[in-house]
Order: structure tokens, then C-alpha cells, then sequence
């Protein structure tokens, strides 16, 4: 239906197919753990686009990105003349910017995570000789080769699997790369792993219990935006309702790691501690952290209830919200 180099329209985006591919499961994949598929059978089909323009009309990168064409089908649709007219005036109106556009590498890099059964003693040392080892593995691998590859290096991936968080209560995880469409038979070809992590279940209850690591700084602005929220209720203020609805966008760029690209979001990566908080000293930051918007927003108010008992004990379940 759908066939590269063709414009479709997806969710009011005017997009380009790059690629339409099949993907098979693989050995970490649950379902084929669990006997309940074959290694090698059908997945999904994989659609790369890139978007044109928006609904309203705007020019975006274009930068390549995947979906499972069984999600999302019936979102797509091909291009109507009016958007094929779109796209003729705006290659008449803008031919540079259209023509870098078309210029741009439209290779579409996507990863998935992993996990592996580990004991919390042995965790730190498989994260070490993982990263080593990522570091001399060929240009591109299947998911059997990197098995025997890092179990060269004293690794086992024997209990691998994409759903660990759920399977495992200590793992060890990791992210593999790969080019979509880029395949050896019904295998796909990786490019590498990253991103590694773990879980050891014995130390997140410690942290859970210690009242000194229950916040950090991600936590303390959705606090504080759901502490505006309570007040809102009961104050309503177009200036203060303005901020609410900035603090959204700007609490994503903070999760995302990319609050250069929000004002908001940069300048409370500027103010707040890297670390992490104590109950009291999230009440108090909070307070503070709204004193500091007093000059643009009518903050102040809030800014002393929450420094009071009576506020802290009546809203203790937006606390335990957020922790």
C-alpha cells in the first residue's frame, strides 16, 4: 500500500516514505523465551518517514523515524491532491530549503533495550567488561554473534530478554543499535551497544527507606507545578494558569535532557542542586524556587503557604505524588 518515495499525510504531518520493511523476532525477544513463538517469524512491518511540513504549514527537519506499520495504519493515508499542491508550491516558493531537505541522510537509527538475570555482587563488573567489550566489536553483528562474542569476554546473554524489567528483580541492561531495514536473512544487523544500566533491588529499597534520597531535581519541578495546580483550584489567575501550562513542556525537556531548547526548563537547570532532596528540603526548595519567579508570575502567595505546616499536611498527597 504504501511505497517508498511516496507522500502520505500521518496525523496532519505531510511525510515521505523512506522504507517499508518486515522485522523478525529475535532470540531476546519474551515471546519467543516463552515458547509461544518462533525466532525468525514475522513481527511487524517497520515504515520509515520523514516529515515534510505540519498541518499549519511549517517546515520541520524531516529527520528520519520509525513506527510498527500495524500501530499506527490506520493514521496514514496517501497524500491528497492538496497536499500534493502543498508540496509543489512550497518546492517553487522555497527550492533551497526543500532541496536540503531532500538532500538529508535518511538512514534511520533505532535501538532496543535488553536485559540479563545478574546478582547484585556481579553487576558493576558485567557493566565493565560490556562497555569493554563495545568497544572492539565488529562494524555490524547479529544478535548470535554478539552472544559468542561476549561470551569471550566472560558474559553470559542466555537470559536476555526485551522485558527484563518485569522478568528479573536484579539485571543488568543495555541498549542495541541498529540501521532499520538493514538485515542479514531474517536477522537483524546491529551497530552496537550503549547506554548500559542496572537494577539491584536490594539497594533501591535502602534508597527507598532513606528520607535524605526521595527527591531530585526532575521530582522537585513536577512538585512544584502540581503545588500550583492545588492553588489554582481555589485562586484562579491567568498569569499564574500561563505558568502551569509552560511548566509541561519545560518539565520534558528536563526528563529529556534537552532544557537548553525550553527557557523555562534552562533556567531552572541553572538554579536548582544536582543532588538529591530530603521532605523538608523539598518544601523549602520548592518555596524558593517559586520566590524566584515572583518578578514575572504572582507567585509569592504560594510561595509562603508552602512554607507553612498547614499547607504541607493538607497537600502531603501531592508530595507523595511526586516522590
Amino acid at each position: 500500500m504504501f511505497q517508498p518515495d511516496s507522500w502520505v499525510n500521518f496525523d496532519d504531518y505531510v511525510s515521505k516514505v523512506i522504507a517499508v520493511c518486515p522485522c523478525y523476532y529475535e532470540p531476546f525477544h519474551s515471546l519467543v523465551l516463552d515458547g509461544q513463538v518462533r525466532c525468525g517469524s514475522r513481527r511487524y512491518r517497520q515504515i520509515v518517514m520523514r516529515d515534510l511540513f505540519n498541518d499549519a504549514g511549517r517546515q520541520l527537519a524531516g529527520v528520519p523515524y520509525m513506527k510498527y506499520l500495524e500501530h499506527v495504519q490506520e493514521y496514514i493515508h496517501p497524500a491528497t491532491q492538496y497536499d500534493l499542491l502543498r508540496i509543489d508550491r512550497f518546492q517553487q516558493k522555497h527550492p533551497a530549503e526543500y532541496n536540503r531537505w531532500m538532500e538529508r541522510d535518511t538512514t534511520c537509527e533505532e535501538k532496543v533495550f535488553v536485559g540479563f538475570d545478574c546478582a547484585p555482587d556481579k553487576q558493576k563488573s558485567m557493566m565493565a567488561s560490556l562497555r569493554k567489550l563495545s568497544r572492539t566489536l565488529p562494524s555490524t553483528f547479529t544478535y548470535h554473534e554478539l552472544e559468542s562474542f561476549v561470551r569471550q569476554g566472560g558474559v553470559s546473554l542466555q537470559s536476555c530478554c526485551d522485558e527484563y524489567a518485569s522478568r528479573y528483580d536484579n539485571y543488568v541492561s543495555f541498549a542495541l543499535t541498529y540501521h532499520v531495514g538493514e538485515m542479514r536473512g531474517r536477522k537483524q544487523l546491529f551497530r552496537g551497544i550503549r547506554d548500559f544500566d542496572y537494577r539491584n533491588q536490594l539497594e533501591e529499597q535502602q534508597l527507598l527507606n532513606d528520607p535524605s534520597c526521595w527527591f531530585n531535581f526532575e521530582h522537585l519541578f513536577l512538585f512544584v507545578a502540581r503545588n500550583v495546580k492545588e492553588y489554582l483550584k481555589d485562586h484562579p489567575s491567568h498569569p499564574l494558569q500561563s505558568l502551569f501550562d509552560q511548566m509541561k513542556p519545560a518539565f520534558m525537556a528536563l526528563v529529556d535532557s534537552k532544557q537548553k531548547s525550553n527557557p523555562l526548563a534552562a533556567a531552572y537547570f541553572r538554579w536548582v542542586p544536582k543532588r538529591m532532596f530530603s521532605r523538608s528540603e523539598a518544601w523549602q526548595l520548592a518555596a524558593d524556587y517559586l520566590d524566584t519567579l515572583s518578578a514575572q508570575y504572582p507567585t509569592a502567595p504560594l510561595a509562603a503557604l508552602l512554607r507553612t505546616q498547614e499547607w504541607q499536611k493538607k497537600y502531603q498527597f501531592v508530595y507523595d505524588a511526586c516522590s
